[in-house]
């Protein structure tokens, strides 16, 4: 299961998440050795630590469709967001990307999150206004 997060720079696993998708200029991808999260998964099950991850940057002036295609072309299956707008969302969902709402924080934390059930799957795109 390969997961995308938009991040305001590269930190790692501590990264902060991005407000708004089509701002971020970075994504960290990461790679989860689970074909799918059972109900019973505690985050602790997880090893986040020792899970492959690595970054890769958009350019700031590029607009939304080139960050899905960069996302796309790294082959994600989920995203995870806080938020996203209606067009990337329908270019993501017609490739077969899940995508939820509710990714404030760090990475970590929004991984615990996602393990946890606590992130909301999204039946379309939303905005917030850019922070």
């Amino acid at each position: 299961m390969r997961i995308a997060i938009p991040i305001k720079k590269d930190e790692g696993l501590i990264s902060k998440v991005s407000g708004h998708f089509g701002q971020a200029e970075y994504f960290i991808i990461i790679d989860l050795k689970i074909a799918e999260i059972p109900d019973n998964l505690s985050s602790s099950d997880a090893d986040l630590q020792n899970s492959q991850y690595y970054v890769v940057q958009s350019q700031p002036e590029q607009g939304c469709t080139t960050r899905v295609d960069l996302l796309l072309g790294n082959k994600i299956d989920i995203l995870l967001v806080e938020a996203i707008g209606g067009k990337p969302f329908a270019l993501f969902k017609r490739h077969g990307v899940t995508i939820y709402a509710g990714a404030i924080g760090t990475v970590k934390v929004v991984l615990n999150k996602f393990l946890s059930h606590e992130l909301e799957e999204l039946k379309e795109g939303l905005c917030s206004e850019v922070k």
